[in-house]
């Protein structure tokens, strides 16, 4: 389900600033799930790691959309929606995003 979330969040923002493709995040360095779960999704790690004021490390990593156009994308893209309908039948899970600017 992280994945399925992570994609959705990333579908709603392409979707609101269609010229968005990179998306970054960071990440516990002790982590270790998120850390697999990410990886799996095609994130990579890039940069240096950062250190907290509390001495907890911090991984950046990232992820480029493929390009709307491509079949790809449009096999992600259908792969979620069927995930999500999924979801929807079997655990009673809706995916969205609340706040004023939702559409």
């Amino acid at each position: 389900m992280g994945e399925r979330l992570v994609n959705y969040l990333m579908e709603i923002e392409s979707g609101k600033y269609p010229t968005v493709r990179h998306f970054m995040l960071w990440v516990f360095k002790r982590n270790e799930n998120a850390t697999r779960l990410y990886k799996r999704m095609g994130f990579r790690r890039v940069g240096a790691e950062h250190t907290l004021g509390d001495g907890t490390m911090e991984l950046r990593y990232e992820y480029v959309l493929p390009k709307p156009s491509s079949k790809k994308a449009a096999r992600r893209s259908r792969a979620n929606a069927v995930a999500r309908a999924g979801d929807l039948r079997q655990y009673g899970v809706t995916y969205r995003v609340l706040g004023p600017d939702v559409r």
